[in-house]
């Protein structure tokens, strides 16, 4: 059994330009349960770049609730592009199980092809493979597809529960999804002023 009120992050990136962006944030949101936000966590990455992974350690080791994550949901696998976490090793690292949620099944072929255009191709399809399997699971807000990496299927399911609200997407990412929404408001405003 879980208990009810243990942290998780959620982190998905910003809006960027592309071709025009070199870097992009990507937003982290600490919850307690599915009802208490605590913190807001940003870091930078490169776009197109590999240290998504290790910008994410950096973020998640520099906050003060740390410790008591006990699970990381991660709003697919590529950010900023194609800067591809490799949640094998997020978890290795950390110590802290990963949980990729995706509302639909990626189009695998349509990321080769767009993958294929960037520097590191090879290492992307590498992580993009080693992230494993897509599994499809119904929960009682809806059907979303999982990746997972430190614990099981069943546990998967659990903590996804835990931090549902009012949508199928858990808390902590559908919160870090709508503050990553306002760079892309904020950058057009200062765009055209």
């Amino acid at each position: 059994m879980v208990k009810q009120f243990i942290r998780a992050l959620g982190i998905d990136d910003t809006p960027f330009q592309l071709r025009e962006d070199q870097y992009t944030n990507i937003v982290g949101v600490v919850y307690r349960g599915n009802l208490i936000l605590e913190d807001v966590l940003t870091t930078i990455i490169e776009v197109d770049g590999l240290d998504s992974t290790s910008k994410i350690v950096e973020m998640v080791e520099g906050s003060k609730l740390s410790s008591q994550l006990r699970v990381i949901f991660l709003s697919g696998v590529t950010f900023g592009g194609f800067n591809t976490v490799n949640i094998k090793e997020l978890y290795q690292l950390l110590k802290i199980p990963v949980i990729v949620i995706l509302e639909k099944k990626p189009d695998y072929e349509r990321i080769k092809a767009g993958a294929c255009r960037t520097k590191n191709y090879e290492k992307i399809i590498t992580y993009i493979k080693e992230a494993g399997d897509i599994t499809p699971v119904q929960t009682v807000k809806g059907r979303i597809y999982i990746q997972i990496s430190g614990l099981n299927l069943s546990e998967a399911l659990n903590l996804i529960s835990l931090f549902q609200a009012s949508s199928k997407i858990p808390e902590p990412l559908r919160v870090a999804q709508l503050i990553a929404k306002i760079f892309k408001k904020e950058n057009s405003l200062i765009k055209s002023s």
